[in-house]
């Protein structure tokens, strides 16, 4: 494999010059297309349930992780498994996906990508970014993370972290995997 920069970016091509078709992992917009390309390229099922979280950053300059994760300094996103040979696969824009091979054992998953779709995300920044009046461009500067945030009613279920903007201008709220809000906090 060979890796190129590119405006301060990691650009892999492998032996036969082709070059890693990830860019649609750097953008809220495409995110979960792009994970489901790579589930689907791994043998996952998109509709089963076997994710425990959902990691994803943007790449645009400002942007802050959620929590501590495998994309917190490159952008993109991760995907925890349970109940496959997979314990966790990242992807980085520019790079080909990463995979953790670990035995999952009994563990079961919480949910399935196919529950997340773009129009609930999508509608949950946006609606972040009309409660604290934030402008269109700080839509562009996104993090999310989707599964059972810490401190959670019981039984709540996975719910979807978002936080917007950067800076003095973030803001931060948790809605239920079909976009609907439910608090503002980060948990």
């Amino acid at each position: 494999m060979a890796e190129y920069t590119v405006a301060h970016r990691t650009v892999e091509a492998d032996m036969s010059g082709r070059v890693a078709d990830t860019a649609k992992a750097a953008f809220v917009e495409t995110v979960l297309e792009q994970a489901e390309t790579t589930m689907r390229a791994l043998g996952l099922d998109p509709t089963a349930p076997i994710l425990t979280r959902i990691d994803f950053r943007t790449v645009t300059e400002g942007s802050s992780p959620i929590s501590a994760s495998s994309i917190q300094n490159s952008g993109g996103f991760s995907l925890a498994l349970a109940g496959t040979r997979f314990s966790e696969v990242t992807v980085v824009p520019g790079c080909f996906p990463t995979t953790t091979e670990r035995d999952t054992g009994s563990r079961k998953g919480e949910f399935a990508l196919a529950e997340i779709t773009s129009a609930a995300l999508i509608g949950a920044r946006d609606d972040l970014l009309r409660r604290h009046d934030l402008p269109a461009f700080d839509g562009e500067v996104v993090a999310f993370a989707v599964g059972s945030a810490p401190g959670a009613h019981r039984g709540e279920g996975p719910v979807l972290r978002l936080q917007v903007g950067s800076g003095r201008s973030e803001a931060l709220a948790v809605y239920s995997p079909a976009g609907r809000f439910l608090r503002a906090s980060r948990y």
